[in-house]
C-alpha cells in the first residue's frame, strides 16, 4: 500500500488527466537551455532513458553517458521499458497512462490508457517474439496490450496484492513481482501461451520493490541493497519453483528504495534514487561500478536502453 499511497500523493500534484498526453512538455539541453527541435540531437544512435517519479524523463547517450536532452512534463514516471524499433514506453500511475515515446523523440507518439482511473500502471516489458506490452499495476494484475496497442487483456497474478515490475524470458513467459497482502515479496509467471498466470516460490529472502530482469540466460532479481552494496540473484525457474544459481554483488552506488535496472551484455545498469546518480557494471562480475552518472535527477526509478 506504500506505493499506492505514493501514486495517490503525487497525483495531488497536479497531473494531466487519463486519455491526454503532456500538453507542454519542454525540450532542455543539461545545461537548461530549450533544444531547437522535437528530436534529441543523438537520436540515430543508442539513448539511454532514465525516469523519475516527480520529475522529467532523461536521455543519455549510450553508452557515453552524455546528457542530450529531458522531456520536462507533468504526468510523472515510473517504470520504462522500450522495443525493438526504439520505442520508449512510459508508465504514468498519476495519470493512469502509458506514454509512448518514438526513439529520440521528446513528444508522446500516442498513449494506451487503461479502462478505470483505479488502475495506476507501474512497471513494463515488451516481448521479445512477439511485440506485446505488459504493464504490470499497482493492484496486482498485469494488462497485456497486443502488439503495443489497443486494449489490453488483464490477468490476474496469484500471490499478488500489488505488482510493480516485470521481465520477459527469451521463450515469451512472462514474470511479474510485488508483495502479498502482508507485504512479502512475491513472484508470479504468466506463461508464453497460457491463459492464466501461478506463483513462484524462490529459495532466497528479497526484499520487495526491487527490480527483475532477463539476463539473456537467466531471470535475475535484486535481493535488496545493504551498506552500500546490492545482490542481484540469478533464478532458475522450474514449475511453480525459482532457485538461486549464481550471484553478483554491485558496490555502491546502488538504489535503496524501488527501482528497476537493465542489461546490455556484460553490462548491468542500475538508477540510484537516494544519490540521484546512474552506475554502470560490468556483469557477472559486479563489483565497483564503471562509470557513474552523477546528479542526474531525484526520485530515480527506470532505465532503458533505446536503440
Amino acid at each position: 500500500m506504500k506505493y499506492l499511497a505514493l501514486a495517490i500523493a503525487l497525483a495531488a500534484t497536479g497531473c494531466q488527466g487519463a486519455g491526454q498526453p503532456p500538453s507542454d512538455g519542454i525540450a532542455l539541453r543539461s545545461d537548461g537551455s530549450a533544444l531547437p527541435n522535437d528530436v534529441v540531437p543523438a537520436h540515430r544512435h543508442a539513448l539511454l532513458y532514465v525516469s523519475a517519479f516527480n520529475g522529467p524523463l532523461y536521455a543519455f547517450t549510450y553508452p557515453q553517458g552524455k546528457l542530450v536532452g529531458q522531456v520536462t512534463t507533468y504526468f510523472g514516471g515510473a517504470g520504462i521499458c522500450s522495443d525493438r524499433q526504439g520505442n520508449v514506453y512510459v508508465d504514468s500511475p498519476t495519470a493512469y497512462t502509458v506514454y509512448v515515446f518514438p526513439h529520440g523523440g521528446l513528444f508522446p507518439i500516442y498513449e494506451l490508457s487503461e479502462a478505470s482511473e483505479e488502475v495506476l500502471p507501474y512497471g513494463c516489458a515488451v516481448n521479445p517474439r512477439s511485440g506485446d506490452l505488459a504493464v504490470t499495476n499497482l493492484e496486482g494484475f498485469v494488462s497485456v496490450y497486443k502488439g503495443a496497442h489497443g486494449t489490453p487483456q488483464a490477468y490476474s497474478l496469484p500471490g499478488l496484492y500489488e505488482a510493480f515490475f516485470c521481465a520477459y524470458d527469451d521463450k515469451g513467459n512472462l514474470f511479474a513481482t510485488g508483495d502479498d497482502n502482508s507485504g512479502r515479496f512475491a513472484l508470479a509467471e504468466l506463461p508464453a501461451g497460457r491463459g492464466s498466470a501461478k506463483a513462484i516460490a524462490v529459495d532466497a529472502s528479497i526484499a520487495t520493490g526491487y527490480g527483475i530482469a532477463w539476463d539473456g540466460k537467466d531471470l535475475v532479481l535484486q535481493s535488496g541493497a545493504v551498506s552500500g552494496s546490492a545482490t542481484l540473484l540469478r533464478i532458475k525457474v522450474k514449475g511453480s519453483s525459482g532457485t538461486v544459481v549464481g550471484t553478483t554483488t554491485l558496490a555502491a552506488p546502488v538504489n535503496s528504495s524501488p527501482a528497476q535496472f537493465v542489461f546490455d551484455g556484460h553490462t548491468v545498469v542500475e538508477p540510484d534514487s537516494s544519490n540521484a546518480d546512474v552506475g554502470f557494471w560490468a556483469y557477472p562480475a559486479g563489483g565497483s561500478p564503471t562509470k557513474t552518472l552523477q546528479s542526474v535527477g531525484s526520485e530515480l526509478i527506470g532505465v532503458t536502453i533505446s536503440r
